[in-house]
C-alpha cells in the first residue's frame, strides 16, 4: 500500500506543476483540480491530465464532466487575475455502455482491459448497493474497513487513469489541444462543468510553452562504484517517477530490461530514487539506461551512464606484537600481517605520535613491502613519549589500521659531571660542599 500512496504523492505534485494555487480557506474545504500538460512535437498538440484532489468530487465529475480554459500569455503575469481564458474544450466520461464498449475493445490487451474494468466497477458499483451498508453488529469497524478499502480503490484508480491513456480518457480526465502553434506560452486551467457539493473547487493553472526544440528530459546520476555492486540515486523532482532499468548485454551489445515493474521509492516524504546492480565483477566496466514514467503514463529515458565496480575491502589489520627500545638511538617496531593474510596485500606504512589520540605522522617514505615484519626508528623523540601503528594497504589502495603500541624507553644516557662551587671546612672538621645543579 505505501508504494502506491507514495506514487499518488507523485502524481499529486506533479500535476500540480508550476502553477501557485491559492488553497487557505478557513470557511469551506478546499480541493484542487490539478492539471498536468505536455507538447507532442510529431503532430503539434498539448495533450493535458487533470486529477480533482477528492475523490468525492472526481465522483461528482462522472456526470457532467470537465471544462478546459486556455490563455496566451505575452510578457509576466503579475496576478492570476490579469489570466483571461476562454473555453475550449470539454469532456466527460464514458457512459456504462460506452464502458463495456472499450473493454470488448482491448479483449486483446489484457492489462488495458483490467484497468478498464476496474475502473468501471469502482465508481459504478453502488448501484448493487455496495459501499452503502452501514452493520449494526460491528460498527464503526465496518465503517473502517469499508473506507480503507475505497481509498485503497481510489489510490489504484488514480495509477490506472494516470498510467493508460484510454482509461483517462474513460474517466473523462484527458482532453488534447488541436489548436496550438509553436514557441507559444499557453496556461491551462480546467473546472468542473457543475458542482454542487461540498468543496470548494480551485484549478490549479499550468503554463507550457509549445518549444519545437524541446531537450531531452535529463537527470544527473550520482554513482557509487562499490565492492561487486554499483549504487546509482538521482532526484525526482520533476514529472517523472519510478525507474525501469536496462543494462547491456555484452555479447549481443543490446540493452536487457533488469525490472519488468516499475520500481518506485518508497521513502514518503522523499524525492530521492535509486538503483542497486550486485554481484557484478570488479574493475569491469558496465553500461546502463535509466528509464521513468511521466504522468502521461509514457516510458522516459532520463539518463545513460557507465560504471565500473571497484575492490573496496581493506585488507585485514596488522597486530603489532612490540615497539621496543633496542639501542641508544633505535626503537625497533615489529608486527605480523592480518590473518588471514590478504591475496591482494600490497605493502605496509608505519606511523608515530607522542599521543595515542591522533596526530600520527608517516614514518616510511616508501612503502614497505608486504612481507616486512618490522621497522627501524633512529628519529624517535628521545625522552618524550612515542606511539606507533602500523597501516596495511592493498593493491586498491585500500587500507586498515593496528592498534596502537607504546615503546618504553630505557635510559642509557648518564648524567652530566657535577660541577663543585666551593668546599669549606668549619672549626670542628666538618666540610661542606656545594654542588651546581645539574640541567637534567
Amino acid at each position: 500500500m505505501k508504494k502506491y500512496l507514495f506514487l499518488l504523492t507523485l502524481i499529486y505534485i506533479s500535476l500540480a506543476g508550476n502553477a501557485n494555487a491559492q488553497v487557505d480557506s478557513k470557511e469551506q474545504p478546499v480541493c484542487n483540480i490539478n492539471l498536468a500538460a505536455k507538447y507532442n512535437i510529431e503532430d503539434k498538440t498539448v495533450e493535458l491530465r487533470f486529477l480533482p484532489t477528492k475523490k468525492s468530487v472526481l465522483s461528482a465529475s462522472l456526470k457532467d464532466g470537465f471544462v478546459i480554459e486556455r490563455a496566451v500569455i505575452n510578457g509576466k503575469i503579475q496576478h492570476e487575475s490579469d489570466i483571461k481564458y476562454r473555453t475550449i474544450g470539454s469532456v466527460k466520461a464514458y457512459s456504462q455502455s460506452e464502458w463495456e464498449s472499450a473493454i470488448t475493445a482491448a479483449r486483446y490487451d489484457d492489462e488495458l482491459a483490467n484497468r478498464l474494468e476496474m475502473t468501471k466497477d469502482f465508481f459504478y458499483k453502488k448501484s448493487d448497493g455496495q459501499g452503502q451498508k452501514e452493520s449494526s453488529i460491528n460498527g464503526f469497524a465496518d465503517i473502517r474497513k469499508q473506507k480503507n478499502a475505497e481509498d485503497f480503490g481510489f489510490v489504484l484508480l488514480l495509477l490506472s487513469a494516470v498510467q493508460k491513456k484510454k482509461v483517462a480518457e474513460a474517466m473523462g480526465l484527458s482532453f488534447i489541444d488541436h489548436d496550438v502553434q509553436e514557441d507559444v506560452k499557453y496556461v491551462y486551467r480546467v473546472s468542473l462543468k457543475k458542482y454542487e457539493g461540498l468543496y470548494k473547487l480551485i484549478p490549479v493553472p499550468y503554463f507550457i510553452t509549445t518549444d519545437a526544440n524541446l531537450s531531452a528530459v535529463k537527470r544527473k546520476v550520482d554513482i557509487y562504484e562499490g565492492d561487486q555492486e554499483l549504487v546509482f540515486s538521482w532526484k525526482e523532482n520533476d514529472m517523472l517517477s519510478g525507474v525501469y532499468v536496462e543494462r547491456k548485454n555484452e555479447v549481443t551489445g543490446q540493452y536487457e530490461p533488469m525490472n519488468d515493474l516499475l520500481k518506485l521509492s518508497l521513502t514518503e516524504g522523499s524525492f530521492r530514487n535509486g538503483f542497486k546492480d550486485s554481484l557484478l565483477v570488479n574493475y569491469h566496466k558496465y553500461y546502463y539506461r535509466l528509464y521513468g514514467m511521466d504522468v502521461f503514463g509514457e516510458k522516459i529515458l532520463f539518463a545513460e551512464v557507465e560504471a565500473m565496480p571497484r575492490d573496496r575491502t581493506p585488507p585485514h589489520a596488522p597486530l603489532i606484537q612490540s615497539a621496543k627500545h633496542i639501542k641508544k638511538n633505535t626503537v625497533m617496531v615489529t608486527w605480523q600481517p592480518g590473518q588471514p593474510v590478504d591475496s591482494d596485500l600490497k605493502g605496509f606504512k608505519v606511523f608515530r605520535s607522542e599521543s595515542p589520540e591522533g596526530g600520527f605522522k608517516l614514518l616510511t617514505q616508501h612503502l614497505l613491502d608486504k612481507n616486512a615484519t618490522s621497522y627501524a626508528d633512529n628519529n624517535f623523540v628521545q625522552g618524550g613519549k612515542n606511539y606507533y601503528i602500523v597501516q596495511a594497504i592493498d593493491t586498491a589502495g585500500n587500507y586498515n589500521s593496528s592498534l596502537f603500541a607504546y615503546a618504553t624507553l630505557v635510559d642509557t644516557i648518564p648524567p652530566e659531571v657535577p660541577e663543585i662551587l666551593s668546599a669549606v671546612m668549619d672549626s670542628s672538621g666538618v666540610v661542606t660542599i656545594r654542588i651546581k645543579k645539574n640541567k637534567e
